[in-house]
């Protein structure tokens, strides 16, 4: 069988047009994909913005108590006469 001179033409035309419409779904698949990652980036970047804060925020009330703790412990200690009579009993 012989071709017709125009029709291997327009075959090679549907194939690149075919190959075309491939690799624009292709980019468009991959466009899709790089959009989605980056939602999750932003995502995952909000959450821990959030956990740092909470993390923050309970270090603050934890040095607060400990700073409450401390200074409870350093005044209600006042040394007596006790304490004070330890001292300088033996000569040098």
């Amino acid at each position: 069988m012989q071709c017709v001179p125009g029709h291997q033409d327009v075959f090679l035309h549907r194939a690149r047009m075919e190959q075309k419409e491939e690799q624009l779904q292709e980019d468009r698949l991959h466009m899709a994909s790089a959009r989605a990652a980056l939602l999750q980036d932003r995502q995952q970047a909000r959450i821990n913005k959030e956990l740092r804060r909470a993390v923050d925020e309970t270090n603050m009330q934890l040095a607060q108590a400990q700073h409450a703790q401390r200074k409870k412990e350093v005044y209600t200690n006042i040394p007596d006469e006790s304490y004070f009579s330890q001292f300088n009993k033996s000569s040098r």
